[in-house]
C-alpha cells in the first residue's frame, strides 16, 4: 500500500512535470504563434501597403497613359488634317507647275519665233545696207559722171560760143551744127579725113 502510494507520488510529480513541460511547451508555441503571427502580420500589412502603392501608381499610370492616347489620338486627327491640306496643296501647285510648263514652252516658241524673225530682219537688214552702200557708190559714180559731163558740156559750150563768134571759112551752120562744104570731089574716106583735119585747125 506504501509502495502504491509512492508510485502514485512519484507518478504525480512526473505527471505534474510533464504537465509543466506541456503548459511551457504549450506556452512556448502560443508566443512563438504570437511572434509568427505578428510578424505574418507585419510582413502583410507591408506587402499590402506596396500592393497597395503599385496599384495607386499604376492607376496614375493608366490616367497617364489614356491622357496620352487622347493627346496622340488628338494629334493623329490633326495630322490627317494637315496632311489632307498638303495633299490638296500639292494637287494645286501641281496644277500651277503645269500650267508655268505650258506657259514657259509657249513662251519658248515664241521667243524661238521672234529670234527667228530677227534674224530673218537683221539679214534683211544688212541686204538692205549693202544695197544702199551699192547706191551710194552708184549714186557717187554717177555724180561724177553728171559732174565729168558737165565739165564736158561746158567745154562744148564754151567752144561751140568761140565757133559761133568766128565762123570758118567754108563752114555752114545748120542749126546746132556745123557742116563743111567743100567744092573737091573725094572718096567718103578722104572726106572723113578732111573734115577731121578742119576740125583740128579749130
Amino acid at each position: 500500500m506504501e509502495l502504491l502510494l509512492q508510485y502514485i507520488s512519484s507518478g504525480g510529480r512526473v505527471a505534474a512535470v510533464c504537465l509543466g513541460l506541456l503548459c511551457v511547451l504549450l506556452l512556448t508555441g502560443i508566443i512563438g504563434l504570437s511572434v509568427y503571427y505578428g510578424v505574418i502580420g507585419h510582413h502583410d500589412s507591408t506587402e499590402r501597403d506596396q500592393l497597395q502603392a503599385s496599384y495607386s501608381l499604376l492607376t496614375k499610370e493608366g490616367d497617364q497613359l489614356q491622357t496620352s492616347y487622347s493627346l496622340l489620338t488628338k494629334e493623329r486627327d490633326q495630322l490627317q488634317t494637315s496632311y489632307s491640306l498638303l495633299t490638296k496643296e500639292r494637287d494645286q501647285l501641281q496644277t500651277s507647275y503645269s500650267l508655268l510648263t505650258k506657259e514657259r514652252n509657249q513662251l519658248q516658241t515664241s521667243s524661238n519665233t521672234l529670234t527667228k524673225e530677227r534674224d530673218q530682219q537683221q539679214t534683211s537688214s544688212n541686204t538692205l545696207t549693202k544695197e544702199r552702200d551699192q547706191q551710194q557708190t552708184s549714186s557717187n559714180t554717177l555724180t561724177k559722171e553728171r559732174d565729168q559731163q558737165q565739165k564736158e558740156k561746158n567745154d562744148l559750150m564754151r567752144k561751140f560760143s568761140n565757133l559761133k563768134q568766128t565762123c570758118p571759112k567754108d563752114w555752114k551752120k545748120f542749126e546746132s551744127s556745123w557742116y563743111f562744104l567743100s567744092t573737091e570731089t573725094k572718096t567718103r574716106g578722104r572726106a572723113k579725113m578732111t573734115v577731121w583735119r578742119e576740125e583740128q585747125t579749130w
